[in-house]
């Protein structure tokens, strides 16, 4: 018989809206929650530990981000400059219980600068690292992308369209928040 786990839930109050994500990788300079892959969880829930690991790509030990909302919610207005509570999790498989790898209360959409980091650091020491595109993939995807895009662009507005993106390209050139830390 397989052993059931209990995904973490941390949230001691009402604060509706939490969630768990069990994480399968990190993008590079994560903005936001979206940059974390992986498979939404329910805080609290019980799951086989060998689901932890859907197949041999998810990482070992098992990696988890809890948003566990704020500890003494505000009504109203104030709400929405509150910080939040989120916590990174660990699972090794045969253990039968999380250890806590790092805690964090910001502002929504700032703890992705502070936790990002930390999951892509546990993530690499592990060899499950972020896989870098090479060049020739990104020149394929962009072109299949400019390919098809333009194919829907009237031919009176192509030369418009086309220097539109050469003025995007060329501020992502110039612009120090598109250059790689």
């Amino acid at each position: 018989m397989e052993t059931l786990i209990r995904i973490p839930s941390s949230c001691k109050s009402r604060c509706g809206g939490t969630y768990a994500k069990l994480v399968s990788s990190v993008r590079l300079r994560p903005r936001h929650g979206w940059w974390f892959e992986g498979k939404i969880l329910t805080p609290g829930r019980r799951m086989k530990e060998g689901d932890l690991w859907p197949d041999e790509t998810w990482p070992r030990p098992a990696l988890l981000l809890e948003y566990a909302g704020n500890p003494k919610p505000l009504r109203g207005w104030n709400r929405h400059t509150q910080d939040n509570e989120y916590i990174l999790w660990t699972y090794t498989e045969g253990d039968g219980e999380w250890k806590e790898m790092a805690r964090t209360m910001l502002p929504p959409g700032t703890w992705t600068w502070h936790m990002g980091p930390l999951a892509q650091r546990f993530l690499e020491r592990g060899g499950y690292g972020y896989q870098y595109r090479t060049v020739e993939q990104i020149q394929q995807r962009v072109g299949e992308f400019l390919d098809a895009e333009m194919a829907e662009v009237r031919p009176e507005e192509e030369a418009i369209v086309l220097a539109v993106l050469y003025d995007q390209i060329a501020s992502r050139i110039c612009d120090p928040m598109h250059r790689a830390s």
